[in-house]
């Protein structure tokens, strides 16, 4: 409908020999276009737009012409209450009322053949079988299972398989930038850390650069940028990790590292908190401690979990996740360098009872 509205709204036209697409939150539009010429009056064409994860795609018959990093799509993720207008075929809606088909305009004049939906954003190979008149299949290796063993699996989607190299034996290379997320809110992950306002995020990582322009995320449990209830950065050489609590709305300020990090160097980062104090650990060895208290009742239960990136494509991490797991307590320095040296936990110096798995991440497909 005309105007941004509820955020979401979605269109592909033909103008003249170009394809167009445009995709809208509540505040921007997203376009997408061919070359000119790429369309042919009188030849069947292919066009498959995929959004979401990964980003806006657009392909036209099998090959990727165009695409933008915005991972928005029409419901809440453009930033709004989602997009309610009518689906139309073979006309425009971009002056139509709300809500509605009437003041529709610019009529396609043509054929339109075998107009399908998927639950997913196609990627080059996808588009290709579609584009030959098969079944697109399952992305390949885009998913990262949950090996906790928890009861409703957390696992997590790759929105660029083509991104990512699997590492031997357990790992994941990021070599461009993708968006690796659980596919929806991750509820129960959140009903167990905050049922003990207290967790360990542990995360064993190679980065493969440290000229970052900005903070890039390797582990959130977010919305967004300015919007989260954990988080493990990188800003060129320093790690940094925000925790969010009734004192501390937005989890900053953050607690940070000296510059530390090399590219092509692995790290063992822990991020711990048990309702005192946000403490770091870097290969066994406690680096940051700051003073940091209150419980986890304002934690957004809506929040996905993402792993080198936030759902607006804004900050890629590059670099190899060898290991990430997240733990309904706190570790002390012995459970850190138990930790580091690839055993379980333990008790904690004051506690006779260790810690249980809740979510790890660590195998191929």
């Amino acid at each position: 409908a005309q105007g941004y509205n509820t955020g979401g709204h979605f269109r592909v036209v033909l103008t003249g020999s170009r394809l167009e697409c445009r995709l809208q939150s509540t505040t921007d539009s997203y376009t997408l276009q061919s070359s000119g010429g790429a369309v042919t009056a009188g030849q069947w064409h292919h066009v498959a737009v995929g959004f979401g994860g990964g980003g806006l795609r657009m392909y036209l018959d099998g090959v990727e012409v165009d695409s933008d990093s915005y991972a928005g799509g029409l419901g809440t993720s453009g930033g709004g209450t989602g997009n309610p207008e009518p689906w139309v075929f073979g006309a425009d809606l971009e002056y139509s009322s709300t809500d509605s088909s009437s003041g529709w305009t610019d009529p396609f004049e043509g054929r339109i053949d075998d107009v399908r939906l998927y639950d997913q954003n196609a990627d080059a190979t996808q588009a290709a079988a579609l584009a030959a008149g098969n079944n697109p299949g399952a992305q390949a290796a885009s998913l990262v299972e949950d090996t906790s063993s928890a009861v409703t699996p957390l696992d997590l989607t790759i929105a660029d398989p083509d991104h990512v190299t699997w590492i031997s034996g357990g790992g994941l290379r990021i070599d461009a930038a993708t968006l690796i997320a659980s596919p929806a809110a991750a509820a129960d992950l959140h009903a167990a850390l905050t049922a003990t306002d207290a967790f360990t995020l542990e995360a064993e990582f190679t980065p493969s650069k440290i000229n970052q322009t900005v903070p890039e995320r390797l582990v959130a449990l977010s919305d967004g940028t300015s919007s989260r209830n954990f988080e493990l950065t990188q800003d060129q050489q320093v790690y940094a990790g925000k925790v969010r609590t009734e004192f501390q709305v937005s989890g900053t300020p953050e607690a940070a590292s000296g510059d530390v990090l090399a590219a092509g160097v692995a790290q063992h980062v822990i991020l711990t908190y048990d309702g005192e104090a946000l403490r770091m650990y870097r290969n066994g060895i406690l680096e940051v401690t700051e003073p940091w208290t209150g419980d986890f009742d304002n934690w957004d239960a809506g929040y996905a979990l993402h792993l080198a990136n936030e759902p607006n494509g804004t900050r890629p991490w590059l670099g190899t996740l060898h290991r990430v797991a997240i733990w309904d307590g706190s570790v002390d320095q012995v459970q850190a360098q138990n930790l580091f040296n690839g055993d379980p936990p333990g008790p904690a110096a004051e506690d006779s009872e260790g810690l249980t798995y809740r979510v790890e991440w660590i195998e191929g497909p």
